[in-house]
């Protein structure tokens, strides 16, 4: 059964490790522009590296290609140690404002610092050896000191860390960041007890802690991957419902278009063009569109002669339709018909700007009381833009 669990929890950090491996790479970008993000990148990167280093396939690969494996296992704590740094200056942003924060961040790389150059250092001056491991048969390697420091020091930034991420994780209003630092809380506490693991490893040589340690760390990496890939899920799923939008609402936009040319922002390109190749994200695209949209409405809104916007409003009162549905259909057929006598149209008929009235600035303003309910609200009229009764507005 332990050597069951052993192998299962080695599976299951390999999996970790390309999981946190995918999400350092695609959260690059956003970390290079993005200061505030840089830390927590960081941390998953240098947790990354250790653990990849640590894995059986790559020390055989490294002990048969350069025999350095001692530098391996050097570089595998020192990251960690860095990776235990970048977690508490992420803590630091968190809870330190301002000069507070400055102060605390310079405290914090001068005591990295200090524990990088003493590990290096007991590491240097130990008695010859190859592997840095906690129970061989003659004690700790390097030593037992350097393992104690190297555990204190994941111990302090996992600890804080565990506790300011599920603190503040509790007070976040947005799903997603809530369950970020809750998932990125809970990895960080498996970690905590992975290091108090090889604490009590170290101390007492319990022979059940070794067959678990794998398991823990491989928890470990899976949730700090899944808390860092839910982000990055979030805005996908953004871009894909905005995408969407663009392509719902690109027929009535190039209508409206056509018919007022004066609230294009940008030269017009193909629908295909605009979904693949979009000159700005699809957040913004679909935005744009909306505002060009309802520029081009209080625009067309006075080209529909009154009695021709009355018969609209008759035929859509004689349907059973909720509130919503009734001015979405009311606004897509006065868009048509508007559309029908301008320029460029069916009808190709030029009418002159009828008066303004209350009726028609009502009409304008239909729509959502904000851009969320006024995109669905557009993409509603873009539907019934095409609809059989707009078609029919100038008979």
């Amino acid at each position: 059964m332990t050597t069951d669990l052993m192998a299962l929890g080695i599976r299951l950090e390999t999996v970790s490790i390309a999981c946190m491996g995918t999400v350092v790479l695609l959260r690059a970008p956003a970390a290079a522009r993005t200061p505030r993000q840089r830390s927590l990148w960081l941390a998953l990167a240098t947790a990354t590296l250790a653990m990849g280093l640590s894995l059986a396939p790559v020390e055989d690969y490294i002990q048969r290609t350069t025999g350095l494996i001692h530098l391996a296992d050097l570089v595998t704590n020192l990251c960690g140690v860095l990776s235990a740094a970048a977690i508490l200056d992420l803590v630091a942003v968190t809870v330190s404002p301002g000069r507070q924060h400055s102060r605390a961040r310079i405290r914090l790389a001068a005591v990295a610092f200090a524990v990088l150059a003493t590990l290096l250092l007991m590491d240097v001056s130990a008695r010859p050896h190859q592997r840095h491991t906690l129970v061989p048969p003659d004690g700790p390697t390097p030593s037992l000191c350097y393992w104690l420091i190297l555990i204190g020091a994941h111990l302090v930034a996992d600890a804080v860390s565990t506790t300011v991420c599920l603190r503040y994780g509790r007070r976040q209003a947005s799903p997603s960041l809530r369950s970020s630092l809750w998932l990125f809380g809970l990895g960080t506490a498996f970690s905590c007890l992975y290091w108090l693991g090889s604490l009590l490893l170290a101390l007492d040589r319990a022979t059940w802690i070794p067959p678990v340690l794998p398991t823990l760390m491989g928890l470990h990496g899976l949730l700090r991957g899944t808390a860092l890939a839910i982000p990055m899920i979030a805005s996908a799923r953004r871009s894909a419902r905005a995408a969407a939008v663009c392509w719902k609402l690109w027929p009535l936009w190039r209508d409206l278009m056509q018919a007022v040319p004066s609230v294009l922002l940008q030269p017009p390109r193909s629908r295909m063009l605009e979904l693949l190749w979009p000159r700005i994200s699809w957040e913004l695209l679909a935005y744009r569109k909306v505002v060009e949209i309802r520029d081009a409405v209080f625009v067309l809104k006075d080209r529909v002669p009154s009695a021709q916007l009355a018969r609209i409003k008759e035929r859509v009162r004689a349907l059973d339709l909720s509130s919503t549905d009734r001015d979405a259909l009311v606004m897509g057929c006065l868009l048509r018909a508007a559309r029908d006598v301008t320029p460029g149209g069916t009808a190709g008929v030029v009418v002159r700007p009828y008066a303004h009235d209350s009726e028609r600035q009502d009409i304008a303003r239909l729509g959502g009381g904000n851009l969320s309910d006024d995109t669905t609200f557009l993409v509603r009229v873009a539907h019934d833009y095409r609809s059989p009764l707009a078609f029919g507005t100038n008979e």
